[in-house]
């Protein structure tokens, strides 16, 4: 085989959160410098930049530049060694920073390459062909307003969508919009005791 370590995990599995696909390989013979690196099959991945993705750990001392570029049809991530990748040098690990897709999907199995050689399926730590991005349902939040001295009937469209981007901010994860939030009912806060 092309790499006689290639496997591949995963952080975490809650949708949208950031979930660095770790990889560790170790060749059968030396790749010089210039060879490209290709991990394919990343599909549903979720990227901060449009066409290319951070890449740590210390495995991307190896590489030209500490980015790898993206494309997203398909989930390719290409990365250039600046260094020769030796079997006698011990595996390397790197890190692909990626987010989970925003909503559940299966688990995706990718491959790597180097150069022009073919395709190897990366496994997990068991040996089984590794399945990573697999987003699953996380916990769900109940948010409850209570608003006053506003009525719930005075609530407009307008009034509503401001509220839904507000609770957005407050969630903070930027993949997550107005759009994302589901309300199932608004009610009036109790009056206060006292009040006029």
């Amino acid at each position: 085989p092309l790499f006689t370590t290639a496997t591949v995990g995963e952080a975490g599995r809650l949708p949208c959160s950031v979930n660095p696909i770790a990889v560790t390989l170790l060749p059968s013979y030396t790749l010089p410098p210039g060879t490209v690196i290709t991990v394919r099959g990343l599909t549903g991945a979720v990227t901060d930049a449009p066409s290319s993705i951070v890449v740590s750990g210390s495995g991307a001392s190896l590489l030209a530049a500490p980015a790898a570029t993206w494309t997203e049809l398909g989930g390719v991530a290409e990365m250039t060694l600046a260094r020769e990748l030796s079997p006698t040098g011990g595996a390397v690990s790197f890190n692909l920073m990626l987010r989970n897709p925003q909503h559940s999907q299966p688990g995706v199995a990718p491959t790597v390459s180097a150069g022009a050689i073919g395709w190897q399926v990366l496994r997990d730590a068991n040996g089984s062909p590794g399945s990573v991005l697999t987003a699953s349902e996380g916990p769900h939040f109940k948010l409850v307003l209570r608003l006053s001295p506003v009525s719930v009937a005075e609530i407009g469209v307008d009034q509503r969508n401001m509220i839904l981007e507000a609770c957005a901010a407050v969630i903070g994860n930027p993949l997550i919009t107005a759009s994302d939030i589901f309300v199932d009912s608004i009610t009036a806060a109790p009056a206060r005791r006292g009040a006029a």
